[in-house]
């Protein structure tokens, strides 16, 4: 919520479509950020912050930085990865995670839906996993990885990279989704 941690978000969204990608505006209301724009059934809606602050690891006074990203998928046609970690639909039920570019080996993969159900997959060494997804409705698959190579963003230094990305898909068809739980109340 705003004022609070949705403050520290910078996030950058456009559509990625198989002819290229369009910038979208993205606009903060006091509990959301919010990118409108029409998309094709092949198309993503992709969004991260590339500057989200740095921040010191205590442990070993290593400087890291945190990249978190996510994507909407209508359906569940095999994309391309436009992130750095990625989550892709391959076709069916089965999808693969893409680190800069290659396929990230033993991934561990959470997905939830809005109900939420949730289980723990993990990719094989193709980065590939198949999960099957019964009820209509949205699903969401979330991934983390550390990265300990260095580098540099935005003229800033850092030791290691902490990168999360999400994949939200909607399954069109199959059973009737569970009923959500009554929202949670801000401590």
């Amino acid at each position: 919520a705003s004022p609070g941690t949705l403050d520290k978000l910078q996030p950058q969204a456009k559509v990625v479509s198989p002819t290229g990608e369009r910038a979208l505006t993205v606009q903060k209301s006091a509990n959301a950020y919010v990118a409108a724009g029409k998309i094709e059934g092949t198309d993503s809606i992709v969004a991260e912050d590339l500057s989200w602050p740095s921040f010191e690891r205590k442990r070993d006074n290593k400087t890291g930085i945190y990249m978190p990203a996510a994507r909407f998928v209508p359906d569940r046609t095999p994309r391309a990865a436009a992130l750095t970690l990625d989550i892709v639909p391959r076709g069916g039920d089965k999808f693969q995670v893409i680190f800069k570019g290659k396929p990230l080996a033993k991934a561990k993969v959470v997905v939830v839906t809005p109900s939420g159900w949730g289980r723990e997959e993990h990719a094989g060494a193709d980065g590939e996993f198949e999960v099957e997804l019964p009820w209509r409705g949205p699903y969401v698959f979330e991934v983390h990885h550390d990265d300990d190579e260095p580098g540099k963003r935005g003229g800033q230094a850092y030791d290691f990279a902490n990168y999360v990305t999400t994949l939200t898909v909607v399954q069109p068809q199959g059973v009737e989704p569970l009923p959500a739980p009554p929202p949670a109340k801000p401590h």
